[in-house]
């Protein structure tokens, strides 16, 4: 686990790359998160 940033979505230092049904996406940790759907991330 880290710290985040801002914990407000504001600086996108938590952005990670998700699969989602329209291909893939970039989400943040802080706001779309913390918990994300195993098959999704990878």
């Amino acid at each position: 686990e880290e710290y985040m940033a801002c914990a407000v979505g504001g600086c996108a230092g938590c952005v990670v790359e998700v699969q989602t049904e329209s291909g893939p996406a970039m989400k943040r940790v802080c706001v779309d998160g913390p918990v994300f759907e195993a098959q999704t991330v990878f």
